[in-house]
């Protein structure tokens, strides 16, 4: 759905361009032009639904590498693998946060080029992301407090929950920049993205563009540049110290992809579906394994999913993209209710070893999947659809593409 709506966006840019040369040949060549016009919308159809297809493939591969890491760190916990274990974990989960920020910075600028200075095109993108986020969300952050309730018997502090659903960091009762329910972290840069580009979209597209990657960069290199936050009060130190991390970065890689893909990238080649997966694939896995500079490769990651599509495309890797990328977000969300007991019963087996973790690894990935996509198809669907028509629609619509 989401590549057909963009994919209008790009007929309506055609048909534009290809109307205005018309008006000024014969008819013939006027009924040429419709054929053409025909032509053209169905190639960005194409087009679009390929980049959308190809980065859903990309998103679900993030989320899966984030629940190998939480498993990994979990049998480590339990003493099924050595120490040594945690490192790979830790490579794992972070090349899959990155990705996930990359991909972020990307569908932004290729969904919401189009509404840069229009007017309510800002609130209303900003509505849009607050009723794609916030939702599930709010709801595993409740299951997660009850959980810890009824395990630990403690509950959260009011004002630090308060600040979880704010979006706010804090430096919570362990030391850690973490809201209540831990996974939230993310989520706090991608609203604090949000705002920003938010923010500049009130501009035109390549000064907005530009103030955004001034921003983000800016917040890394003060600190650096010997900008010193100890004088700030010491909750205004914790959100400086969250947002100045270079993490922040993976969202100005993925701008600067988008912005190559709208000057040169359109065109695109063609590869097998095989060939798109596997190269994926393993250009993260060997990110993580062998410390490569994530940055190269993620970026190297998303243009190969947005620059190549498949020769034929198969309905069996359309649907496999579209599946691991629709449940990736409640993925995410989920996937830590259910590896704890995953990562009890396997450290229970007596079978150890790279091969049994690799095997380990895709049963909770296929597990987490499976309960992701049930979460998506049965709660984070039908709530957003509630949620976006209680919005007023003349925001919604205001903001450009969905994303």
């Amino acid at each position: 759905m989401q590549g057909l709506v963009m994919a209008e966006q790009s007929c309506l840019i055609s048909q534009k361009l290809i109307a205005a040369n018309a008006a000024t040949l014969n008819g013939g060549v006027r009924l040429r032009t419709n054929l053409n016009d025909s032509a053209a919308c169905t190639i960005a159809a194409a087009a679009a639904d390929r980049v959308i297809v190809n980065l859903q493939f990309l998103r679900g591969i993030a989320a899966l590498f984030v629940v190998a890491d939480h498993l990994l760190e979990r049998l480590v916990k339990r003493g099924a693998y050595p120490a040594e274990y945690r490192d790979l974990a830790w490579s794992l989960g972070t090349v899959g946060v990155e990705v996930f920020f990359a991909i972020s910075g990307f569908i932004m600028v290729y969904t919401m080029a189009d509404a840069f200075g229009r007017r309510g095109a800002s609130i209303g993108f900003l509505i849009r992301r607050y009723l794609r986020i916030a939702p599930l969300y709010y709801l595993t952050t409740v299951a997660a407090i009850l959980m810890t309730a009824i395990v630990k018997h403690v509950s959260p502090q009011g004002l630090d929950l308060a600040k979880s659903l704010a979006f706010i960091p804090y430096r919570n009762a362990e030391g850690l920049l973490q809201p209540v329910y831990a996974l939230g972290w993310t989520l706090n840069y991608e609203m604090f993205f949000y705002v920003v580009f938010a923010i500049a979209m009130l501009l035109p597209l390549r000064l907005g563009l530009a103030a955004v990657l001034i921003i983000l960069s800016s917040l890394v290199v003060a600190p650096l540049a010997g900008w010193n936050i100890s004088s700030a009060p010491s909750q205004v130190q914790d959100i400086l110290e969250f947002l100045t991390r270079p993490i922040i970065l993976y969202f100005t890689l993925g701008i600067l992809v988008a912005i190559a893909y709208r000057r040169v990238g359109r065109r695109g080649v063609a590869l097998p579906d095989a060939v798109i997966c596997l190269g994926v694939f393993l250009l993260l896995l060997a990110s993580a394994l062998w410390r490569w500079p994530h940055g190269l490769s993620i970026g190297a990651a998303i243009v190969l999913t947005t620059l190549v599509g498949a020769l034929k495309p198969s309905p069996m890797f359309n649907a496999l993209a579209r599946t691991i990328g629709d449940a990736s977000y409640s993925v995410y969300l989920t996937h830590s209710f259910l590896l704890g007991g995953l990562a009890s019963a396997f450290a229970r087996l007596p079978m150890r070893g790279s091969a049994w973790l690799i095997a380990y690894c895709a049963l909770a990935c296929v597990v987490c999947l499976t309960v992701g996509w049930l979460t998506w198809r049965h709660v984070e669907t039908p709530l957003s659809r509630i949620l976006r028509k209680k919005a007023r629609p003349g925001v919604i619509l205001a903001q450009g593409r969905p994303a």
